[in-house]
């Protein structure tokens, strides 16, 4: 397709939307990491999706991704960055670091993380983010920042891989007008977004426990090669990493925790810490709770390993990052909320959801290409 032809139905799709969102100017945005996320979003596209496909930034505050599946188009909303942007804050100033907190270093989430995580707009230029003023804390708010975004990408990539506009009735190369993106959860408390309609008549449960598949789907689809990107960043270009070789399954190790470390915090503060919650039905809710989403990562993670780690080191790695993570997270919140938030799932209702879902997956999931086992 023509380069301006795809950009004008883009356009156009993002124009639909109520919100009238438009494109994001990097050059107002205040800091290089939106060129830098642009180039990584840019990227995992290209690679990852065959064909004609096309990453997009957009000026929204809302908190979230979306697809435009008949233009094989990933776009991100600047809401979802400014969130991104704020976890990946909260990271930076609890990590040890060479260069030591100010004496009296401002902590604007120290009553209320939840408070801070939705006030909007991050500026670069304030003056109270002292871990963007330490180059030793600035690198690991950068590192968080572009590992985050990183699944969040491949979240989406995720839905246009497993063909779930395809599958939900909206094939590929359909003419002219384009649907609106269809939205991730982030803006799920958002009734009024725009979201793609499924073409069949299906009653309002059905639906909503077709999207909890879906989202699982894509959240396993973008852990795996999340992982699998992190693992590579470690080692050499042209090496083989071979599962008998100690060297190499200490760094594979690493690369599970870190990556469940970066995952964990994601979706625990995508919930904000809220009360635990199991008196819902859950084929009722638009989307699956975030917590119940990460256990079927570290589910599917523990039943194959995604080929990564020998069945022995496993279980020893997921420990290990859910105590790093706890540790984090208890120094950012003062309170083992995390704690509480991974056991609401020990509710019978999670574990029959799973099962279900389980056998639905093959409806919703694409094994042609692209995935490692």
């Amino acid at each position: 397709m023509d380069e301006i032809k795809k950009l004008d139905r883009v356009k156009a799709a993002l124009e639909f939307s109520k919100y009238g969102e438009g494109f994001l100017d990097f050059g107002a945005c205040g800091d290089d990491i939106f060129y830098r996320l642009a180039d990584i979003g840019e990227t995992l596209c290209a690679e990852m999706i065959p064909g004609d496909s096309s990453f997009y930034l957009v000026d929204s505050l809302r908190k979230t991704g979306g697809t435009i599946h008949e233009l094989s188009t990933v776009v991100i909303y600047k809401g979802m960055l400014n969130f991104i942007f704020r976890t990946a804050s909260l990271a930076a100033a609890v990590t040890p670091c060479p260069t030591q907190a100010p004496a009296q270093a401002a902590r604007p989430w120290a009553k209320n993380v939840a408070w801070w995580l939705e006030e909007g707009e991050f500026y670069f230029d304030d003056e109270r983010y002292w871990w963007l003023q330490s180059p030793d804390r600035r690198s690991v708010f950068d590192f968080y920042v572009e590992n985050i975004f990183r699944f969040v990408v491949l979240h989406e990539i995720g839905h246009l891989h497993n063909m779930h506009g395809a599958r939900r009735g909206k094939p590929p190369g359909s003419q002219f007008p384009v649907s609106a993106p269809e939205l991730s959860d982030g803006d799920k408390n958002d009734s009024t977004g725009p979201i793609i309609v499924d073409n069949c008549n299906i009653s309002e449960d059905g639906e909503n426990f077709s999207r909890h598949i879906r989202e699982v789907v894509a959240d396993t689809y973008a852990f795996q090669f999340f992982l699998h990107g992190l693992i590579e960043g470690l080692t050499e270009p042209d090496s083989q990493i071979d599962n008998s070789d100690d060297a190499a399954n200490a760094i594979k190790t690493a690369s599970v925790i870190v990556a469940l470390n970066f995952v964990q915090l994601y979706f625990w503060l995508s919930d904000a810490m809220p009360s635990t919650r199991t008196d819902f039905v859950l084929n009722r809710e638009k989307y699956p709770p975030h917590a119940f989403r990460m256990q079927v990562i570290e589910a599917a993670f523990l039943e194959h390993g995604y080929r990564i780690l020998p069945v022995a080191r496993i279980q020893g790695s997921l420990d290990q990052a859910m105590k790093q993570t706890l540790t984090i997270a208890t120094n950012v919140a003062g309170t083992e909320d995390f704690l509480t938030w991974r056991i609401s799932l020990r509710d019978p209702v999670f574990f029959e959801h799973y099962a279900k879902i389980c056998q639905g997956v093959p409806s919703w999931a694409n094994g042609v290409f692209g995935v490692y086992d």
